[in-house]
């Protein structure tokens, strides 16, 4: 259920561009592997959510995203866990086209002082293809 919670509180600080909100989730070593790119380290994930989830990047033109997700599965091994999580990102790009993209992340947490925190996100686009 805590992991449950995790995985909830990110799509929540996404979708209310909370970015104090969704660095908290992750661990200070984390590794968040996303659209090719591996971001290690806090400095370096915080710079990723700059370049995705600002209101409005000019770089990527979206003005609006739409974050939900649901677990495949999830395993707990004492103070490690993973899961599989699936992701849905709706877009809405300022020359007014919306694209709903979907996403399979595997995932790696680790309990420090009674908290869950992400310490691996590797996630991957599934639809459209990364070639479109």
């Amino acid at each position: 259920l805590a992991i449950r919670e995790l995985q909830e509180l990110y799509a929540d600080a996404v979708n209310q561009k909370n970015k104090n909100q969704w660095i908290m989730l992750w661990d200070e070593g984390a590794n968040w592997i996303v659209a090719g790119q591996n971001n290690i380290g806090i400095e370096a994930i915080a710079a990723k959510w700059d370049d995705f989830y600002t209101p409005y990047n000019p770089k990527r033109g979206n003005l609006t995203r739409f974050y939900s997700c649901n677990p495949g599965f999830i395993s707990i091994n004492n103070d490690q866990a993973t899961s599989r999580l699936y992701i849905s990102v709706l877009i809405i790009f300022d020359i007014g086209i919306e694209k709903i993209y979907y996403f399979e992340s595997s995932e790696e947490y680790i309990k420090r002082d009674s908290l869950w925190k992400i310490m691996k996100r590797n996630t991957i686009r599934i639809h459209p293809s990364s070639a479109l």
